[in-house]
């Protein structure tokens, strides 16, 4: 069985002064960095958008004394956009053996469910944003790297003699700049693609000679010209239960530019390439990622049941604020 064995729990003295429990980093993870959070009261329901055209369009015009002044042309609303915050859960039960065979604090079976739990559903979020973003398809633009010479949108960044990184960021900047009158301020990155980033001779060379020539994340927002950087490093586990781990990264060889509210919340005035919306609505689960835990008697199994619940949904609200680009590396 995949729980905790009654004997599992009794160990000799010398070994309770430590436990291993692999939690994540929640900085891991892009999903909570990305893209702000909607906190909504219902599971489901419509939200605004404004098109862009009208309100990008120069038509002001002189206006001769005693005449009217120019008009015609009003702005549209579409409301046919909606949300669904699709219910997900988890439980693990504690067992009465194995709360009858607890003896220290480092063992606590009831506090190691409810971590259990929460380290499921923090994986479940960030599927759910590769799922809904991290993907081509989704956002106004797609640009493929590949070799040099190869006809791809871009050299890949890990061909240190061909390919100019700082270029093509600048590039795509300003042509989201162009499309939408907004520069991306978010650029989310997999751990490979840092790497490779922290070896290229294009952003050393930008680099200060009083500098440790050691490639931060905060140094290259500077280089990048980027308000914020996100190196996504959460890892999963893809083998089934039962086989052997296959350890691998949620994303790895892309990025992901996006223009997002500068504020992280969500607002009215201000577009955003995304939203992620949960539904605290739900009762007890009114904290900021609208989860809820809860406990409750299984006597049937003798033992009690720690439930997780998190009720999200993850929507492209401006696919012309994304540009998304695969195989950025070899």
């Amino acid at each position: 069985m995949a729980n905790p064995q009654p004997s599992d729990l009794y160990v000799n003295q010398p070994l309770t002064e430590f436990a291993v429990m692999y939690m994540q980093n929640e900085k891991n993870f892009a999903n909570t960095q990305m893209f702000p959070m909607v906190k909504v009261k219902k599971q489901g329901g419509k939200y605004v958008k404004y098109p862009k055209g009208a309100w990008f369009r120069s038509d002001a015009q002189l206006r001769a004394p005693g005449t009217e002044s120019a008009g015609g042309e009003g702005y549209t609303v579409d409301t046919d956009s909606t949300y669904y915050c699709d219910l997900w859960a988890r439980h693990h039960d504690v067992s009465d053996e194995a709360r009858a065979n607890f003896e220290n604090p480092v063992l606590d079976p009831e506090k190691a469910a409810a971590r259990f739990i929460a380290a499921k559903l923090a994986l479940l979020r960030e599927q759910t944003f590769i799922d809904n973003f991290v993907k081509t398809g989704v956002w106004g633009t797609d640009l493929q790297g590949g070799t040099s010479g190869g006809g791809k949108d871009f050299v890949q960044w890990s061909d240190y003699n061909n390919s100019d990184p700082i270029t093509d960021i600048d590039t795509y900047r300003s042509a989201m700049l162009k499309a939408t009158g907004k520069e991306p301020n978010r650029l989310m990155i997999g751990d490979d693609v840092f790497r490779a980033l922290k070896n290229h001779p294009d952003i050393l060379a930008r680099m200060s000679v009083s500098q440790k020539r050691v490639l931060t994340v905060e140094l290259l927002q500077q280089i990048f010209e980027i308000e914020k950087i996100i190196v996504a490093k959460g890892v999963y586990n893809t083998a089934a239960q039962g086989a052997a781990d296959s350890m691998a990264f949620f994303v790895s060889k892309t990025a992901l530019m996006c223009y997002t509210n500068p504020n992280d919340m969500p607002s009215k005035e201000e577009p955003s390439a995304g939203y992620r919306f949960a539904w605290t609505g739900y009762l007890g689960a009114n904290n900021a990622e609208g989860i809820r835990v809860k406990k409750f008697r299984m006597e049937n199994l003798s033992s009690d049941r720690i439930e997780g619940e998190s009720a999200l949904d993850m929507k492209v609200t401006a696919s012309d604020l994304g540009t998304y680009m695969y195989d950025c590396i070899a």
